[in-house]
């Protein structure tokens, strides 16, 4: 393959997503050693669904995996480098917690007892709590010391799995193409290439086998190729930062199917480039545009991707001058600007909804207490006036001094209530507000001119 298709795979491999986007869930998926069942993924997706959302209660069965949930909801955050993580637990689970943490999800962690928490205030750390490069395990005990739900079914996320794969497969062989030998026949290759940055340590010196298949890996005593493997993020890496010049890729369709059949023998042009919105969260598109060559007829970017997927040489620069896809580009960017605005207007309904009957609750709870408190009193008083001793009445009074100061705090506790619930309400206005100036920015990344050929013998016949 080209430098243009690993530069696209690496910029597929590595977009900013939605937070509890399918795209971004499999990322994170895809560097665990896991198994997962449908309900895990649901619940992480639930978790992780809305950027306005104040968080979760994950409340499954004893058994079902709630480990797992939450393992993969600590994972997405750590991918997107929000690294202040804390993470309570019963103090007999800290260490299970820090194991499933580092063996299944790669990601590194310390447990904060009390003796370590005072240890690191005396050698001068305010906060031992802030520990950027790991997420902090503790106890309930050390802690006391110092509805919406989005269904995507298994299968939809093994597919994009899958995708990914294939994605890091295709630009693993193109890059390290003279240093890695790879199997035929399954996802597997020995890299005997360049020895790992000084820096990464000389625990890993990348040489060795890899298999992208955890499981097969395990079996095999290979190491598990994932994307955030360093070896993975090195080659990536080195496919992003690549400049690349307008160029001539010839197209082999030999391999693919009918989609793209019309196009055999045409030529025409494929423009990639990047699109970055800042809203509620910060999300990354890649946007397609091309046509032909012989009448400017305008491709769509679907036909542009599956293009981009087939087998291609670099026949030489592009010596002709592109078209101008100015229109194009934009009328693609602002089909997903407005994507991306009805989705923040129905995470900010959902919320609102979510605060509206909280509040409702709350107070309808609380006027209840308050009117059967009433009763009583009302109740509490009859008695007194019929009491036929002074120590009954008197007994009697006290009773309904005990019941008044009951609901004077119950009052005290609905107001108390009304300014929390406007309290919140202000902070969910002002924090959409404050991203109502949506940013967007577009980076060129590629141009290429593209002719299709066919080396399957037959094939213009059998497709006319």
């Amino acid at each position: 393959m080209t430098p243009y298709h690993c530069q696209y795979w690496a910029h597929l491999l590595t977009l900013k997503r939605a937070g509890g986007s399918i795209e971004n869930l499999t990322r994170s998926i895809s560097n665990a050693r896991l198994d997962l069942n449908p309900h895990q993924v649901d619940a992480a997706l639930f978790a992780l669904r809305s950027p306005l959302s104040r968080g979760v209660i994950l409340a499954d069965e004893v058994g079902l995996g709630k480990t797992i949930e939450a393992g993969i909801v600590l994972a997405q955050r750590w991918a997107e480098r929000k690294r202040r993580i804390l993470l309570i637990v019963p103090a007999t689970l800290r260490k299970q917690w820090q194991q499933e943490l580092d063996q299944k999800f790669y990601l590194p962690s310390t447990i904060l007892e009390s003796r370590l928490f005072k240890r690191m205030q005396e050698e001068g750390q305010d906060n031992p709590f802030i520990q950027n490069d790991r997420i902090v395990i503790c106890s309930y005990h050390f802690d006391e010391e110092v509805t919406a739900r989005l269904r995507v079914h298994r299968d939809k996320t093994l597919e994009s799995l899958s995708e990914r794969e294939r994605w890091l497969l295709g630009l693993t062989r193109s890059e390290l193409n003279g240093e890695a030998v790879f199997e035929p026949d399954e996802p597997r290759f020995r890299y005997t290439g360049r020895p790992a940055p000084a820096c990464a340590g000389t625990a890993d010196r990348w040489w060795g086998t890899y298999h992208f298949d955890w499981r097969k890996a395990e079996k095999n005593g290979d190491i598990f190729y994932r994307q955030e493997h360093a070896l993975a993020t090195s080659t990536i890496q080195r496919a992003l930062s690549r400049s690349l010049a307008p160029a001539v890729l010839h197209l082999d369709y030999a391999e693919y199917g009918s989609v793209v059949a019309p196009l055999i023998g045409k030529s025409g042009w494929i423009e990639l480039s990047k699109l970055t919105i800042e809203s509620l969260d910060v999300e990354e598109f890649l946007v397609l545009v091309g046509c032909l060559e012989e009448n400017g007829q305008a491709l769509d970017e679907e036909v542009c991707r599956k293009l981009l997927l087939l087998p291609a040489k670099v026949a030489g620069d592009a010596r002709s001058v592109p078209p101008d896809f100015k229109e194009l580009r934009e009328r693609s960017v602002e089909t997903r600007v407005r994507d991306v605005e009805q989705r923040n207007i129905q995470f900010f309904d959902e919320e609102v909804f979510k605060l509206d009957n909280w509040s409702d609750d709350l107070k309808q709870g609380l006027e209840r207490e308050i009117k059967e408190l009433d009763k009583l009193i009302r109740e509490a008083r009859r008695a007194a006036a019929l009491a036929a001793s002074l120590a009954e009445k008197l007994e009697a009074q006290k009773t309904i001094q005990s019941l008044e100061s009951t609901r004077k705090e119950r009052r005290k506790r609905l107001f108390d209530a009304q300014d929390d619930i406007d309290s919140r309400r202000d902070d969910l206005i002002a924090k959409v507000e404050a991203q109502l100036s949506q940013k967007r920015a577009v980076e060129p990344l590629f141009t290429v001119r593209w002719t299709m050929i066919s080396n399957r013998k037959g094939t213009k016949a059998q497709e006319s």
